[in-house]
Formats: C-alpha cells, sequence, structure tokens
C-alpha cells in the first residue's frame, strides 16, 4: 500500500472495542420483552445506522413497539453500560495517529453514531485534535453500506479516493468504503469476529499497517 494522503477512521470497533459493549445491550433490552438471542445473531446490525438497526430489530423479532422507542430504552441502556465501563483507545491506536500527524497524514471520522456520542469519546480519549472532520450517520440520508458518508468524508478532506484509506470493522462499513472507491481496510481488533473477506486487507492491530 502506498502511503496516503488520508485516513477515515470507522469509531466504534476500530477507536474503541464498543461493539461488543452494544450487542450485550441489545441482548439484554431484548430479554425485557423475553426474547433470548446471543451475540452472534445480532452481528448483522453492526455498522448501520440506528433507525435500521431498530427497525431491523422490530421485524426480526415481531416487537410491538415504534423505532423511536426503541431507540430512546436502548440508548439509554447503552449509555449506563458504557459510564460503567472502563474505556480505553484501541492498543496501538494513539502511537499510529502520532505517526499520521508526524507524515501530515490528514484523519477523519465516519461513524453511523450520532454526532455528540463519538465527540464524547474522543475527547474522553484526548484525541480529537488528530482529527481534521468527525462526520456523524445524522449528516447523510442513507448510512452504511450505503458509501454516502465516505463521499462526504472525501469531499471535505478534498482528497482524490485513490490517495485515501478507509480503516473499518464490520461487514457494512467495509462495503461503504469499498463502494466509495476507496482502498478499505479491515480492523479485526475487535472482540467481535465479523465478515471482512470483501476488504482490501486485514489487520489485527495498527502496527501491521504499513506504507
Amino acid at each position: 500500500m502506498n502511503k496516503p494522503e488520508g485516513i477515515i477512521f470507522d469509531c466504534d470497533g476500530c477507536l474503541l472495542d464498543s461493539e461488543v459493549v452494544f450487542l450485550k445491550t441489545v441482548v439484554k433490552y431484548l430479554k425485557k420483552y423475553e426474547i433470548d438471542t446471543s451475540l452472534e445473531e445480532l452481528i448483522f446490525v453492526i455498522g448501520k445506522p440506528m433507525t435500521v438497526i431498530a427497525q431491523e430489530i422490530i421485524e426480526k423479532f415481531s416487537l410491538n413497539i415504534s423505532i423511536d422507542q426503541l431507540i430512546k430504552e436502548e440508548r439509554e441502556l447503552f449509555s449506563a453500560q458504557m459510564n460503567s465501563s472502563q474505556l480505553k483507545p484501541m492498543p496501538g491506536l494513539i502511537d499510529f495517529l502520532d505517526r499520521c500527524k508526524k507524515e501530515k497524514i490528514q484523519l477523519a471520522i465516519a461513524s453511523s453514531s450520532p454526532y455528540e456520542y463519538v465527540d464524547n469519546i474522543v475527547t474522553q480519549f484526548g484525541i480529537k485534535e488528530y482529527f481534521q472532520y468527525i462526520i456523524s450517520g445524522e449528516q447523510v440520508l442513507k448510512g452504511k453500506p450505503n458509501p454516502d458518508i465516505y463521499y462526504l468524508a472525501q469531499s471535505k478532506l478534498g482528497i482524490p479516493k485513490e490517495r485515501l484509506v478507509v480503516i473499518e470493522d464490520s461487514y457494512n462499513g467495509i462495503q461503504a468504503g469499498k463502494s466509495a472507491g476507496i482502498y478499505t481496510i479491515a480492523y479485526k481488533g475487535s472482540m467481535i469476529e465479523q465478515d471482512t473477506s470483501n476488504a482490501d486487507c486485514a489487520v489485527y492491530s495498527y502496527e501491521q499497517i504499513e506504507w
């Protein structure tokens, strides 16, 4: 891989290992409706906008609730779980961000999560200064696996897609990056094992990313 001029990161599963926390809260939430499920059964929702996740969960488990109700209740549960967890950046992330800064590589975040959530994470980790832009799912009409969020990130960075790299952990995120025509790295440092076969390459740590 040639040295990129810009790198666009997903947040959950790439900056921190929050995917497992989210799936566990969904499992816990569904028990409220006497539905027993597993993390593996819910992997299909990772990387999608919350409105889509809510709709798909309602349909899959035949829940008699509104999308807004599910989102509100699940977010309350997820926020409580995140607040009680000892959140840490992915191993090697900050060293990798320092390397990118020294090499004058522009960085952005393109996450399906709300802006406030992502901003809180990068502020808590002390890494906000590394990123030129934080782009959230609220800023596009169609979320991942559609490429819209990566088109927007590319436009804001002002870098040709051939000189960009996307770092994603989910099937849906990888599909979005690839559909945008950007070289996409599957980051597999999360506890959740996902289908990353569509990525251009896969790494298990930030130390493995070379150019």
